[in-house]
């Protein structure tokens, strides 16, 4: 018996076609979505807003598509810029915000002239000394918010030493670092070396300290790449100085260590 042509129709519709398998890129990527290579080539996670719509990717140094940017990332980034309240201008921008303007004076001291690249450099000689290779940059962002909480602690506590309240108008968003001395003036960079001096007292093994230690493991710690700082002096019967900094992402989380 003949097929009729519609029968024939059907069964060739009928037919399974084989999927076509396209090749993924295979993304590595730390915790901290700071360190990212897609397919052995680094890359930067980076925000992108067109026309209203905010998208995320992996981009090459040269600001080219390497793939998507991992859901995880997506939340723990952009959790941190809510947190840190950055702008979303310009249309596309990198995640931390930075910037490298020329060094200004921030104080003077006995020893001269401080500036943003002492500070930075002072930091970035303690991260070497334990193997931390990434390097602090310095964020205008971070050095105001600095700035504000040591313009409140002259002002409102009396140059006293006090970390920002976990809640409030002047919740801690940030890592930070406090640094006050009397009858005398000190640089940004003098303060880091206070801090670090805290690490003869810090063992890794065990991930605890003799004493206090916080100040010098933000410092080394690992994810945090971008820091402010700020001074204020109080002209009273102490004359003292006190020195803010404050750090993103933050360090010294409960249960890691800092590299």
């Amino acid at each position: 018996m003949r097929k009729r042509l519609t029968d024939i129709a059907l069964t060739i519709l009928c037919v399974p076609v084989a999927p076509v398998a396209f090749a993924q890129p295979e993304v590595t990527i730390d915790k901290y979505c700071s360190h990212v290579t897609v397919d052995g080539v680094a890359g930067q996670i980076w925000r992108t807003t067109e026309n209203g719509i905010t998208t995320w990717a992996i981009l090459d140094a040269n600001r080219q598509y390497l793939a998507d940017a991992p859901a995880r990332c997506v939340e723990i980034l952009g959790d941190m810029m809510r947190r840190q309240e950055f702008l979303a201008a310009p249309s596309i921008q990198p995640i931390p915000s930075v910037s490298n303007p020329p060094p200004k004076p921030i104080a003077l001291s006995s020893e001269g002239t401080n500036t943003s690249d002492d500070i930075v450099a002072a930091h970035n000689r303690v991260r070497r000394a334990v193997g931390v290779s990434e390097k602090m940059r310095w964020s205008v962002e971070l050095a105001a918010y600095a700035q504000e909480w040591a313009d409140v602690l002259k002002t409102q506590r009396g140059c006293s030493i006090e970390h920002r309240p976990r809640t409030g108008q002047y919740a801690q968003k940030y890592g930070e670092n406090l640094s006050w001395v009397s009858g005398k003036t000190q640089t940004g960079a003098e303060a880091v070396s206070e801090w670090a001096s805290e690490g003869s007292g810090y063992d890794y093994k065990t991930g605890k300290c003799t004493g206090v230690c916080g100040h010098y493991t933000q410092i080394v710690w690992r994810s945090s790449r971008i820091v402010g700082c700020a001074t204020a002096s109080c002209q009273g019967s102490t004359k003292s100085q006190l020195w803010v900094c404050n750090y993103a992402p933050p360090g010294n989380v409960p249960g890691e260590k800092p590299y």
